[in-house]
Order: structure tokens, then C-alpha cells, then sequence
């Protein structure tokens, strides 16, 4: 789903923070809050993102997102993003 599908959709507010680029940040978008606010991000989807678009490895891209974008979100104001993290792996992992 891109922002303009989410804009159209859910006629969203202004205080709405999406990431950029959107050429690698739209790929990782999974949903919206059911109030419209929050856009949410599926972290494994933009670690793939990355890799296609920018030639980065799975650890480059890990690295970028985890030191340049997951720190910064809590100062994107109220319509922050939200980045969701998969647990299902981690917890079969350890079973």
C-alpha cells in the first residue's frame, strides 16, 4: 500500500509523518491505525527495500535503519510512524 492509497483511503490527517525516500520506505508499509493517525511499517519488508533498491547487504540495512531511522521516530512528533517487528521467528527459533 502506498501513502497516496492510504491519503485516498483513509483521508488522513496532516500531522500524518511518513518516511522518505518513499521510493524505499513505501515498500514497508503494512496498515494504518484505525484512527488514521499512524502509519505502520513492517521492519523485515524495508530491510528488503533496502537491499533491492540500494545494493545494500541484509547487515547494511539492518544498520541504516536501526541507527538512522528506528531512533529518530519518537521525535517525528504525534503522527509518528510505527515500525512493527516481526516475533513469530525469534519465538520458533527458541522452541
Amino acid at each position: 500500500m502506498t501513502r497516496e492509497e492510504l491519503k485516498e483511503a483513509c483521508a488522513l490527517e496532516r500531522v500524518t509523518v511518513f518516511l522518505e525516500p518513499a521510493y524505499i520506505f513505501d515498500k514497508g508499509i503494512i496498515g494504518i491505525t484505525p484512527d488514521c493517525f499512524h502509519v505502520i511499517y513492517d521492519y523485515e519488508k524495508l530491510v528488503e527495500a533496502f537491499i533491492t533498491e540500494e545494493g545494500c547487504s541484509d547487515s547494511e540495512a539492518r544498520e541504516w535503519l536501526d541507527y538512522n531511522t528506528i531512533p529518530c521516530l519518537p521525535m517525528l512528533g504525534e503522527g509518528q510512524p510505527i515500525m512493527m517487528f516481526p516475533i513469530f521467528d525469534e519465538v520458533e527459533k527458541a522452541a
